[in-house]
């Protein structure tokens, strides 16, 4: 019976402060909307599977300039993968 006590005077609590309920009831949904969002984004890039039948055998390939003061790596282009594709030493 304590707690329906409790639960009565939260409730009779918040109906008079009226702002203050409306400021928390906006915290809390931007609060649960912002979480669900991220893990949204998180659930479908970090924690499911990549859609691939075999995805242990995909590749990153990548530029990487041998100078000392040159580009340290980068991005590669459609036409350097297909000149590399064409090349004998590949």
């Amino acid at each position: 019976m304590a707690m329906r006590s409790d639960v009565t005077n939260a409730f009779r609590a918040l109906r008079s402060a009226k702002s203050f309920t409306a400021v928390a009831l906006i915290v809390l949904t931007l609060g649960i909307g912002a979480t669900t969002a991220i893990f949204s984004v998180v659930d479908g890039v970090v924690l499911r599977n990549v859609p691939f039948v075999e995805p242990d055998r995909l590749i990153s390939i990548a530029d990487i300039d041998t100078k000392p003061d040159g580009f340290v790596g980068g991005h590669t282009t459609a036409p350097d993968y297909l000149d590399w594709v064409g090349a004998d030493h590949v």
